[in-house]
């Protein structure tokens, strides 16, 4: 996907490349992880990320992996509930809050989220000693904003905490490719190109020409 517009409301753009990756598309590395489907499930599975915001840790256990998943529309986190300072650790860190076990919001209208707020998802590389982090703004989850009593500063957001799924709000800055030829599944920083940026410098996915 592109960045996103300044206008919360505004649709994010982008799309799906087949055939090669676009260089433009992402920053930094464009990183190797594992897919730990156990050859039961469909789909990628990735090791579980660390997650934090801010520099702020946020503890989550409750998973071992997770699937990725760009048509689900909500990220589901991977808190264990029976260690209630995990969903602690994630309020804390994020400024999020939740009423007695319910929908997870930010307190302000969804136009009030700070820009610059994001969740850090961390993923292990496939090779040894690598790692890829996706900083998703929390503005991307932003779902709605009630204009009726009590809802006015409150902007729900698109997040669920029953097993481990990154969604739609993930894709919305995260590069993915893939290669099922070869098992290849790669992540990288997305959501950076202008949403009227052509296409930039395309490169294959071979066995001997794996993007760096």
């Amino acid at each position: 996907m592109n960045k996103a517009p300044t206008d919360i409301k505004a649709t994010i753009t982008g799309g799906v490349l087949l055939g090669g990756i676009d260089k433009s598309k992402y920053n930094g590395t464009l990183t190797q992880v594992k897919n730990v489907n156990d050859g039961t499930q469909v789909g990628y599975y990735v090791v579980t990320p660390s997650l934090s915001s801010g520099g702020k840790s946020i503890k989550a256990t409750g998973a071992k992996t997770c699937l990725l998943d760009s048509g689900s529309l909500q990220d589901t986190l991977p808190f264990d509930y029976s260690k209630p300072a995990e969903e602690a650790s994630f309020l804390n860190a994020t400024g999020i809050k939740n009423d007695d076990g319910g929908p997870y919001y930010y307190p302000t209208t969804c136009d009030k989220i700070p820009a610059g707020k994001t969740i850090d998802y961390t993923f292990p590389g496939s090779k040894a000693g690598t790692s890829v982090t996706v900083k998703v703004p929390l503005r991307n989850y932003a779902k709605e904003d009630l204009q009726y009593p009590g809802f006015e500063k409150k902007c729900f957001l698109s997040i669920d905490v029953i097993g481990c799924t990154f969604g739609a709000p993930f894709f919305t800055a995260a590069f993915l490719a893939a290669n099922d030829d070869i098992n290849y599944l790669a992540l990288a920083q997305g959501g950076v190109a202008p949403s009227n940026a052509g296409l930039g410098t395309v490169v294959e996915i071979a066995k001997n020409a794996v993007p760096k």
